[in-house]
């Protein structure tokens, strides 16, 4: 499609850093059944990375001729689940709102996508511990003469 005639500007300062291979927090957005070849069927997750703009995607093998494909899409949604701190998964929506940590890596094509690992690199987000002010008692001698003994 010609765009010339809508005087579209491209503002260069809009181009993010592209995302570095590690470990980050991140939460649920959405999911979607994707289908290929020889019956497979996987569930492609779009998970947002803490603190940046970034999107990374995840898909998890449900269905295929391979059981092997199909026992690891299973278990690293387990991982998923359970890192999400949920008993099971029934729904991809019970996923929003929940944080998990995860590996990211850069594919083939030098884009950001998790790196699962088999369902092991799924982890609980850890909390940080919240320091409690602690007022300091007075301590009463144990000679005390009102102690009745």
């Amino acid at each position: 499609m010609d765009l010339s005639n809508y005087d579209l500007e491209v503002d260069a300062t809009l181009e993010q850093e592209a995302l570095q291979p590690g470990r980050y927090n991140v939460s649920y957005v959405s999911a979607e059944e994707i289908s290929g070849k020889n019956g497979w069927v996987a569930i492609k997750m779009l998970f947002s990375v803490e603190g940046t703009n970034h999107f990374v995607p995840c898909t998890f093998t449900v269905g295929s001729n391979n059981p092997k494909a199909i026992d690891i899409g299973r278990q690293s949604l387990a991982m998923l689940a359970n890192a999400a701190g949920l008993t099971e998964l029934k729904n991809t929506e019970e996923l929003k709102g929940k944080t998990v940590s995860v590996e990211v890596k850069n594919n083939e094509s030098g884009y950001a996508e998790i790196d699962d690992n088999y369902g092991k690199n799924w982890q609980a987000v850890e909390k940080k511990a919240v320091a409690k002010k602690v007022t300091p008692k007075k301590a009463e001698p144990e000679d005390d003469p009102d102690i009745p003994f």
